[in-house]
């Protein structure tokens, strides 16, 4: 029988290593469920290597890697020589399989690409856009299932938004779901809501303005740079006067209620 290579999902590290690690039989893979259902077997982020480590007989080497949401080290055993090109402070894209020893999850990597600052904020924006189409699905599903739909019921209404082996992991996940110890997300976004209330309008009012106000500004240098083709993200981090998360937030604040769009990856573009 012809077994399909795994799809190497985009991700943080964060949810890789919070992530509950099954381990399989045979030639089965083994994969890690995330605290929001997805299931993982081959994973791709982005993130900084921030310290390398080879034994002094060349058997045994690992890197560490730091996206801003936690660190996660790659290993490589025999042959080093996959990490011969790797310098610390670089920012690289990771291709891999999730692996655990010792109750430490780790990578063995199968690519290992060289990108850039606004690479990096571009899979970030992407990957809460993922998450975001992703958490409604979790809980639509949960409700079918719950209503004792049949498998060929689910796979007709989701046809197109989830996969058989997405809804397969999901339906583990329910199973496993209070192991992780949270609240589902729509539990946490009504409290936020009400904490923000409890707060006062006042506070409210002055984030909004601060939003608004990076908006304008990301606005006026996107019109600013843009060659005809769009804006690239690097120049848009350069020119303003913010974090690069003020950046990352607004940018996806403006890909979200679709003021902007991605011509192409690295840039953006007013509609």
């Amino acid at each position: 029988m012809i077994r399909k290579r795994q799809i190497a999902r985009k991700a943080v590290i964060k949810e890789i290593t919070a992530a509950k690690y099954f381990k399989k039989e045979g030639f089965e893979p083994n994969y890690i469920i995330t605290r929001t259902g997805r299931k993982i077997s081959r994973v791709s982020f982005i993130a900084t290597i921030v310290d390398t480590y080879k034994n002094d007989a060349g058997t045994y080497g690992a890197i560490t890697f730091d996206d801003g949401t936690d660190t996660i080290r790659a290993k490589y055993f025999k042959d080093l020589t996959d990490m011969e090109a790797a310098s610390k402070g670089e920012i690289v894209e990771v291709i891999g399989k999730v692996k655990e020893y010792g109750e430490e999850v780790y990578i063995i990597t199968e690519h290992m690409f060289p990108r850039d600052a606004s690479f990096e904020l571009l899979r970030k924006v992407e990957h809460k856009q993922i998450i975001s189409k992703w958490l409604p699905l979790v809980d639509k599903l949960r409700e079918k299932i719950k209503s004792n739909a049949s498998l060929e019921e689910i796979l007709m209404e989701f046809n197109g938004k989830l996969t058989e082996e997405e809804i397969q992991g999901l339906s583990e996940f329910y199973s496993i779901e209070s192991e992780f110890g949270v609240k589902k997300e729509s539990e946490t976004v009504e409290s936020r809501a009400l904490e923000e209330k409890v707060r006062g309008n006042a506070s409210e009012s002055k984030e909004s303005e601060k939003v608004l106000s990076n908006e304008k500004l990301i606005l006026k240098i996107v019109d600013e740079v843009d060659d005809g083709l769009g804006a690239e993200y690097s120049q848009i981090i350069q020119k303003a006067d913010l974090s690069s998360e003020q950046v990352e937030s607004t940018i996806n604040n403006l890909l979200s209620d679709g003021t902007c769009y991605e011509p192409r990856p690295g840039k953006i573009k007013r509609l």
